[in-house]
């Protein structure tokens, strides 16, 4: 990420809040589907081994639903993904945002632009003129 201000007082805060988002102690966010497509290619892979004689109602039921809202060419092939290279593989394509080397991909650059774009109207001071009524609740960055 390159961070462009005309002055320095706040790179350290976007700095921080660029670490803040880009850590590695931060939790890899995880589709919330995740865990519905794996217990149903868990199901299926039984299903297609062993057959559906170990299946009770509930688990049958689930199956079926999981049939209807993971049918098609997507989960097909994510399905081959998962069975022959696992959970992390299925975790990198339905969420590529959750690979825990994202840390070492991104970085963060600070810079002052060398030309002055004070013709157009001094942002960095209309904004702080702008924001200096509103309370805290009114203001998002």
């Amino acid at each position: 990420m390159i961070y462009l201000a005309a002055d320095t007082v706040s790179f350290d805060r976007a700095r921080s809040i660029f670490k803040r988002w880009i850590s590695p102690s931060r939790t890899a966010p995880i589709d919330p589907v995740l865990p519905d497509v794996l217990e149903y290619f868990a199901h299926r892979r039984e299903h297609e081994t062993t057959g559906l004689a170990d299946f009770d109602l509930q688990r049958l039921n689930r199956y079926r639903d999981g049939r209807r809202r993971f049918g098609g060419a997507l989960y097909d092939h994510l399905f081959g993904l998962w069975r022959a290279n696992g959970v992390e593989s299925i975790k990198r394509a339905i969420s590529p945002e959750s690979s825990p080397d994202l840390n070492r991909r991104c970085s963060f650059s600070a810079l002052i632009p060398d030309q002055n774009y004070d013709l157009f109207g001094g942002f960095p001071k209309l904004v702080r003129e702008r924001f200096r009524h509103k309370d805290a609740a009114q203001v998002s960055l």
